[in-house]
């Protein structure tokens, strides 16, 4: 999985079969939700930042 998140962050495709395991919105909203479990942020920052254009 991180081969292919490295192929994805230089502009390669991963190709199929990793394309499918790597979803960014989801790699996103996962690691959202661990940094907020490990309190490296919380919720009220995440929203903050979000309300920022």
């Amino acid at each position: 999985m991180l081969d292919a998140l490295e192929k994805i962050a230089a502009g390669n495709d991963p190709g199929e079969s990793a394309a499918e395991n790597v979803k960014p919105a989801r790699m996103v909203a996962s690691l959202i939700r661990l940094l907020i479990k490990k309190n490296v942020i919380n919720e009220l920052e995440f929203l903050d930042e979000l309300a920022h254009k």
